[in-house]
């Protein structure tokens, strides 16, 4: 039996002069590995091949990234805690969270995700859990879909026990997104406008974005009094009595305004007589000619003796 050991020890010793470049022999840590563990170690103990040599499972790969593995075998050893020839259990070190920044506008969404890492930046299956450090600005569910709900930034935490990784996000507000049109003015022409009673004036609103290009909406209007005129869906307005009120045309919870001002409807008079009227400054009156023709018994020609007006009064 002790003959096996040894040879098993000699083994060992020979691949870690050959097979480990710059590493001290396994002669070396096998005191340590033996006070530690007990005789009856292999090769297999450091390396994914039994036999030795190539490349060191996980056991060896975290035994050789401990800095004193040469220095202070012992308690290097101690610090990996697993035992020789065995797999030590993956164990969660890291959370990489993708992407690590993102820009949004409000309402815009952004889908997260959470790499989980062992301690040989191994892949493992963990779950976990999302959050928002400001939820003003915005939430994430537990799928880690992200919703921008107003302007400003956020931290997006994956997070499983005491691990977690995280990412930033900043929100944009809503009218600075670069080629979105935002309704901002609107024009109503004409921008004042004198009426009689029963009058009408047609009215047009023009929208105009952020950079001050036109814009194509629907409005709808308003008249401040009713009670002095009304208008339609089309901004035709009719006066209805004497006074102001102003018209307003709105689009979503920016409008543009008009003022109206109704005065008194005209009233008519009767028509004025002036001299060399045919009636002959009779106000009133029918005029009626009459045409009398008179024959003369004294054989001279017929002559139309007189030819008169006569006015008639009316009552």
């Amino acid at each position: 039996m002790n003959k096996k050991i040894t040879l098993g020890l000699l083994l060992l010793t020979v691949v870690a002069i050959v097979g480990v470049p710059g590493a001290l022999a396994y002669g070396t840590y096998v005191t340590p590995l033996n006070d530690l563990y007990g005789p009856g170690l292999s090769c297999g103990t450091c390396h994914v091949d039994p036999n030795g040599g190539g490349a060191r499972n996980a056991y060896g790969q975290l035994f050789e990234g401990q800095t004193n593995h040469q220095s202070d075998s012992t308690a290097a050893l101690k610090a990996i805690g697993a035992p020789p020839g065995a797999t030590p259990t993956p164990v969660l070190t890291t959370i990489k969270v993708s992407p690590a920044t993102a820009t949004l506008d409000v309402n815009g969404t952004q889908a997260f995700t959470a790499m989980t890492l062992d301690q040989n930046n191994n892949t493992i299956n963990a779950t976990v859990i999302w959050s928002s450090s400001n939820t003003t600005v915005g939430t994430i569910d537990a799928a880690g879909s992200f919703m921008a709900l107003a302007a400003g930034t956020t931290t997006i935490t994956a997070t499983n026990g005491t691990v977690s990784g995280t990412a930033s996000i900043t929100v944009n507000p809503a009218n600075s997104s670069p080629g979105a049109s935002i309704l901002t003015t609107i024009k109503v022409l004409p921008a004042t406008a004198t009426l009689d009673v029963n009058g009408t004036q047609a009215f047009t609103a023009t929208a105009y974005d952020q950079l001050g290009k036109l814009m194509d909406v629907i409005f709808s209007w308003n008249s401040s009094n009713t009670t002095v005129g009304t208008i339609d869906s089309t901004g035709l307005f009719t006066a209805k009595a004497l006074g102001t009120t102003t018209i307003t045309a709105t689009s979503g919870d920016v409008n543009g305004t008009t003022s109206v001002s109704v005065s008194a409807a005209p009233t008519s008079s009767p028509p004025s007589s002036s001299p060399g009227d045919e009636n002959h400054g009779h106000k009133y009156g029918k005029i009626h000619k009459h045409n009398h023709s008179k024959i003369h018994e004294n054989g001279h020609n017929n002559v139309n003796e007189t030819e008169h007006d006569e006015v008639e009064e009316d009552d």
